[in-house]
């Protein structure tokens, strides 16, 4: 009995022992876990879980945080997005129910408003926001009135690019005066990654100054089809201060596509390209945009077309160093003319963004024009050539390839005949859609263009009123034919920022590059429900 007695006090003394040792060395064992993270390859939680924690903490205390009309929760863990414009006007005789079932959320809050043309005001459920700004440009031309007075872009050209790696796609976008192109990415998590540096002096290279005109930076950019439909499409861009057209190749080679248009004339002004079924790469040069600071020749503006252009073979990084010294280098490859703007037939006066028609297997494009004097739209047909240029790569562009048929633009949408139906459309509103005071007089000046799954165009509009027009080609009635025109579907304000491009991406939002030389750039997104365009690839 004695001995069992002698054997519990034991126990309990052991017992309680070891709780103290437990409680004494629980500091140690907080160091134990934390080297078994380090060694079990988890040492990124040391850094994310204090940022994450100051993050937060940052966000509280600078107000961050705050309350959304557009989601049930009381806050939100993103920053405050910047509205632009809370309203789309609808006009007859489209109605919500047509707007709201393919291409924007509306709100089922707020009130809708018809104004003095029967066009419906209506609120939308997300706003038109201001997803990144940018500062101010500095003008880089050696004469700064004059060059930096015929300088009206800062942002442009927004394209979407997929990458099959991520599993995902972002956006790219020309910043003109500052040399650069910019990705803009939501990601896959809760959280934007948003703007990061997608390349440095992405319209010329050389540090030395001698860039054309001291014009340095990119404009137009767009993702490459090719034959491989997995792969990822490089980027191919318009190096402004170089005068050419390259592909940027994965070790960052940049292949010519395009150094001469015809007679030995290099492009200006490029301010649009789009790829076709076939990958011919069809591109708006377009000096007068820039007055006469840009060019020394008498070239007029003009669409041209470079058929199979992705069978341009990619060179090496060395082999691009060694063409960047030579201005005389030219691309092996037929350029044709498809259109030139002639002063006496102005079907065309100043044409600046392209987008595929869903007619034909898109071989049909939209051309805009960006005269306050001629703001059309026109359809102009890709003609197709029976004669296989595999065997053509050789052949250099000064050889004479072979005739295509005249093709002539058809105007499809003049402005000018709408002209009371956009002021009152497209005018700014406020958050209850009245319209805001404005002394400017009307002047319309159609800009970057993109097509969604439904064949509606998106157009940038610009100049006393900015807005982004949705169109959409519907047939018109006569009194014994019936022909088909493209009509006014809606409107949406963009207020101040001076639109410049639209590019509809994947990941749920229409994007709007803008420019101004007072306030510089911004780009503007609004979540929508109309879905980007997807060209069948024909290559082979």
């Amino acid at each position: 009995m004695l001995v069992a007695q002698q054997a519990a006090l034991h126990t309990l003394s052991m017992s309680t022992s070891k709780s103290k040792e437990s409680t004494g060395s629980k500091a140690t064992w907080i160091l134990d876990r934390f080297i078994h993270h380090l060694s079990t390859g988890c040492a990124w939680t040391v850094v994310f879980i204090p940022a994450l924690v100051y993050y937060i903490h940052r966000c509280i205390h600078s107000h961050k945080f705050v309350s959304s009309s557009n989601s049930s929760t009381s806050f939100v863990l993103f920053k405050a997005y910047t509205p632009v414009s809370s309203h789309i006007s609808i006009v007859p005789p489209f109605d919500a129910k047509v707007v709201s079932s393919t291409l924007v959320y509306l709100s089922k809050q707020g009130m809708k408003l018809q104004d003095a043309s029967g066009n419906l005001v209506h609120p939308i459920a997300y706003n038109l926001e201001v997803a990144i700004g940018h500062e101010p440009f500095e003008c880089l031309g050696t004469n700064q009135t004059q060059e930096c007075s015929a300088l009206p872009l800062t942002l442009m050209s927004p394209s979407w690019m997929h990458d099959p790696d991520l599993g995902r796609g972002y956006l790219l976008y020309s910043d003109v005066a500052d040399n650069r192109i910019w990705r803009w990415e939501v990601g896959g998590g809760p959280i934007t990654i948003g703007r990061t540096l997608h390349m440095d002096r992405s319209g010329c290279r050389r540090r030395d100054g001698t860039c054309v005109n001291n014009f340095q930076g990119s404009m137009a950019i767009v993702s490459e089809r090719n034959s491989q439909k997995d792969a990822k499409a490089p980027l191919v861009v318009f190096e402004r201060g170089e005068r050419r057209i390259v592909r940027i190749e994965v070790d960052g080679a940049r292949t010519p596509i395009l150094t001469h248009l015809k007679d030995g004339h290099k492009p200006q002004a490029v301010t649009s390209m789009v790829y076709t079924s076939f990958g011919d790469l069809v591109l708006v040069d377009n000096p007068s945009i820039f007055g006469a600071t840009m060019t020394t020749s008498s070239m007029d503006p003009g669409v041209y077309m470079m058929e199979h252009a992705y069978r341009i073979a990619a060179i090496t990084a060395k082999q691009s160093k060694l063409i960047a010294r030579d201005s005389e280098y030219m691309a092996n490859m037929t350029v044709r003319t498809l259109f030139t703007c002639n002063p006496k037939k102005p079907i065309l006066m100043s044409p600046y963004g392209l987008a595929l028609s869903k007619v034909g297997l898109h071989r049909q494009v939209y051309v805009s024009d960006s005269s306050i004097h001629h703001p059309v739209i026109a359809t102009l047909s890709i003609p197709f050539d029976n004669e296989d240029s595999s065997d053509d790569d050789s052949s250099d562009v000064q050889s004479s390839p072979t005739p295509l048929p005249v093709v002539q633009p058809k105007i499809v949408f003049d402005a000018r005949l709408h002209e009371s139906t956009i002021v009152q459309a497209c005018r700014p509103r406020d958050v209850n859609g009245q319209f805001l005071p404005t002394n400017l007089q009307p002047s319309i000046s159609l800009r970057g263009m993109t097509v969604d799954q439904q064949g509606n165009l998106w157009v940038a509009m610009a100049g006393a009123i900015n807005a982004v027009l949705v169109l959409r080609e519907a047939p018109v009635h006569h009194s014994n034919t019936e022909e088909t025109a493209v009509r006014i579907v809606g409107c949406l304000s963009t207020f101040d920022h001076i639109p410049t491009g639209v590019e509809l991406g994947d990941d749920g939002y229409l994007y709007i590059t803008t420019s101004s030389a007072i306030h510089g750039g911004a780009l503007l997104r609004l979540r929508v429900k109309a879905k980007r365009d997807t060209v069948p690839n024909f290559m082979q």
